[in-house]
């Protein structure tokens, strides 16, 4: 007798389940496409959720990349959430420009070049995403890892002091380095991911990418992410010490930080590295699950009010 089907599968658009006795349903209502508006919002919250849950291991991985010196033990130590008021108010905006450029500029792509590899085209998108959210993220990067590495106590002291000392380009300071960082690694991730829903959709859900669940999402996020964070992790260092400096006003470059970097210790362009790639594996697992889960609820006919966004 044929086991009876839970009633969630009663549901408009089905997920995939790879327990033997659950049939494979296809969608039986049409798939909304979201508005650039609905992907801004998407992206936001779920870069807010994903900054928020994992950034206790973003801060021990910017003090281990600062100090030649001390143990994994001391770095560890309380607190975990210093410059996170700095981090949110940047992070969130970022993860709207970068998602909201990124699916725009993919659908563009898309339509105008249909007969395209497709793999390239979403690189294009996710470098187009990211180099417009990073002139957002830079000035919050800058203040946050400052206080994260102790030069100062919080935000507030951190932007009075950046900007008598060096003015609005202090907020900026390490920007190249930045672009240098978060360019490959979403050109990496996003790619990858993409690649990896298709790979997924082929083998589990008869190449349709609607029937991959959040939590599917979100394991496929996690091994897009790692693999950028390992691959970039030396930019990531140079970053930190350009952005971080010593807090005397004196501006760091590429040549200088690597040329610090080597005098006191090469293998420090693998500082942090595990906790880089955990927390960007995690952030990519928590952001995936959110973006995910945020754009089926409105593809399955729950409205969202983008009347504030204009």
């Amino acid at each position: 007798k044929e086991p009876k089907e839970p009633p969630r599968l009663q549901q408009p658009v089905q997920y995939f389940e790879d327990r033997p006795q659950y049939k494979v349903v296809q969608p039986v209502a049409p798939v909304v496409a979201l508005t650039w508006k609905q992907h801004l919002v998407a992206g936001g919250l779920s870069r807010g959720a994903a900054v928020t849950s994992m950034f206790p291991v973003d801060t021990v991985k910017t003090r281990l990349q600062m100090s030649a010196n001390g143990t994994l033990r001391e770095f560890m130590k309380p607190p975990y959430y210093s410059g996170y008021n700095a981090a949110i108010a940047s992070q969130i905006p970022y993860g709207m420009a970068v998602f909201g450029t990124y699916e725009a500029t993919k659908g563009l792509l898309i339509s105008k070049f249909p007969n395209a590899n497709k793999l390239s085209l979403f690189f294009v998108a996710a470098v187009a995403g990211d180099m417009v959210g990073s002139t957002v993220l830079t000035p919050g990067e800058v203040v946050k890892q400052k206080v994260q590495a102790g030069v100062y106590k919080d935000p507030l002291q951190a932007c009075i002091n950046i900007f008598k000392t060096s003015g609005v380009r202090g907020f900026y300071q390490g920007y190249t380095s930045l672009v240098a960082r978060d360019v490959p690694f979403r050109a990496i991730q996003l790619p990858l991911y993409e690649t990896f829903k298709k790979w997924y959709a082929d083998s589990r859900c008869e190449g349709n990418q609607d029937g991959i669940g959040p939590l599917q999402a979100s394991m496929l996020g996690a091994a897009s992410g790692m693999i950028g964070a390992a691959l970039t992790n030396p930019v990531d260092v140079i970053k930190t010490q350009m952005m971080v400096g010593s807090g005397d006003g004196k501006k760091q470059t590429v040549v200088t930080a690597v040329a610090k970097i080597l005098k006191e210790n090469p293998a420090a362009f693998l500082a942090g590295m595990p906790q880089r790639v955990g927390f960007l594996g995690g952030s990519s697992a928590v952001f995936f699950i959110t973006y995910e889960f945020i754009r089926g609820t409105i593809q399955n006919g729950i409205t969202v009010d983008m009347d504030m966004l204009g």
